[in-house]
C-alpha cells in the first residue's frame, strides 16, 4: 500500500516536474551511478485469502547506467538487488489488527529495467523524474522451489548534484509494481504449504537510495 502511494505520488511529481522544471541541463555525458540504500517491503495474497506473504525490507544495492538522447531526455538502465526473505501472515480473528507471523524462506530480488529519465535545473542542481519497464527475477532459496521472471515497471524522482566534471553524487525513490500475469504460480512449496502469486495480482515494492555518478 506504501510503495502503491508513492509510485501515484511520484507520477503526479512527474507530470509536474514537466511542465516547470527548467530547461536548462547538464546531460550531456554518459553517466554510471553504482548507488545503495533500502528497499521496502512488499506483499501478496495467495489462494487462501486469510493468509498473505510479505518480502521484509532489507538493503539494496545496484546501479543505474544513462545515455543521453536529445535536450533533457536520457536513456536509462537499472539493475537492482535485494536479498530479503518471505513472511507469511495469517490472519487472527481474535485479533484482526496483529497477524500471525511465520518467517519461511530467504530469497533473491533483481530488478532490469529499461526507460527515460528528464531531468532540468541547473550545472549545479538536476531534479528529474524517471519511467522505467522490464523485469523481475525472484529467485528463492527454498527445498522445492524455482526461479520466477515477472514483468515490471517504475516510476521514479530524484536529484543529482554535480560536484565536478567526472564525479557526482545521486539520490533516487522509486516504486516498483510487479504483476503476476495471467496465471497462478508457485515461487516455492514446503511444510508451510506454497508461496504463489495469485492471477492479476501486482506486487508492489520502493527503494531510497543514493549513488556516486561518474561521468564520462
Amino acid at each position: 500500500m506504501i510503495a502503491r502511494s508513492l509510485a501515484f505520488r511520484l507520477l503526479v511529481l512527474a507530470v509536474t516536474m514537466t511542465v516547470l522544471v527548467p530547461t536548462a541541463s547538464a546531460q550531456d555525458k554518459i553517466e554510471l551511478s553504482p548507488f545503495l540504500g533500502i528497499r521496502s517491503a512488499g506483499s501478496f495474497r495467495g489462494e487462501n485469502q486469510l493468509i498473505s506473504f510479505a518480502m521484509s525490507s532489507s538493503p539494496t544495492f545496484g546501479t543505474f547506467f544513462n545515455y543521453p538522447l536529445v535536450g533533457n531526455l536520457q536513456f536509462e538502465a537499472l539493475w537492482s538487488h535485494q536479498s530479503s526473505n518471505v513472511v507469511q501472515k495469517e490472519s487472527n480473528i481474535q485479533d484482526p489488527t496483529n497477524p500471525t507471523k511465520t518467517e519461511l524462506f530467504d530469497t533473491s530480488i533483481n530488478y532490469f529495467h529499461g526507460g527515460v529519465l528528464f531531468g532540468g535545473g541547473n550545472e549545479t542542481w538536476e531534479p528529474y523524474v524517471a519511467l522505467g519497464a522490464g523485469a523481475t527475477r525472484l529467485s528463492p532459496d527454498a527445498p522445492d522451489s524455482s526461479s520466477l521472471t515477472k514483468f515490471s515497471f517504475s516510476v521514479g524522482a530524484g536529484l543529482k548534484a554535480y560536484l565536478g566534471e567526472r564525479v557526482s553524487f545521486r539520490f533516487d525513490a522509486r516504486a516498483f509494481g510487479t504483476r503476476a500475469g495471467d496465471r497462478q504460480e508457485d515461487l516455492a512449496c514446503g511444510v508451510f504449504g506454497c508461496v504463489s502469486f495469485t492471477r492479476a495480482s501486482t506486487f508492489w515494492q520502493s527503494h531510497f537510495v543514493g549513488a556516486v555518478m561518474i561521468r564520462f
